[in-house]
């Protein structure tokens, strides 16, 4: 991250909250917490937040706030995405009754191919904007990937 980038006050609050969690479970002393605090405040550049939490385990990310937008954006998209295929399954049931409706329940197989996408979009969306879940499946290039991928790079550059 460059140098001239300015540290945002949600910037200061994000490692303020990092530092107070880290310091409840006790990685910092009350001492070093309150040195950290204070610089935390006082950073005005994103390269003067950095040092403040790269000794911590996994950078402090376990102590991030969640993003709470971004949750809600990639939310969203994922219940628009169940929609669209709650809405295409129904359409093909409905095509099979017009068509006769015969043994064969044919939609069955289009319903459940596509049915992976839309399950791990939500899971993908269950923990979307929580910088201490870096294991939710991603979802590359996929509806509403966007939003979970930014959030992720959001916090992880913090």
């Amino acid at each position: 991250m460059p140098q001239s980038l300015r540290a945002s006050d949600a910037d200061r609050e994000r490692v303020a909250t990092i530092l107070r969690g880290a310091a409840g479970v006790g990685l910092l002393t009350l001492d070093e917490a309150g040195d950290r605090l204070g610089a935390a405040y006082a950073a005005r550049t994103t390269a003067e937040l950095t040092p403040l939490t790269a000794d911590l385990p996994d950078g402090g990310r376990r102590f991030a706030p969640v993003d709470l937008a971004a949750r809600d954006r990639a939310r969203a998209v994922a219940r628009l995405h169940l929609a669209g295929y709650v809405a295409l399954v129904t359409l093909m049931v409905g095509i099979w009754v017009a068509t006769g409706a015969d043994s064969h329940f044919w939609p069955v197989w289009p319903a459940l191919g596509m049915l992976p996408a839309v399950v791990s979009h939500l899971a993908a969306a269950r923990w979307a904007g929580d910088p201490a879940r870096s294991w939710a499946p991603r979802i590359p290039g996929g509806c509403g990937a966007k939003a979970v991928t930014d959030a992720r790079r959001h916090h992880l550059a913090a």
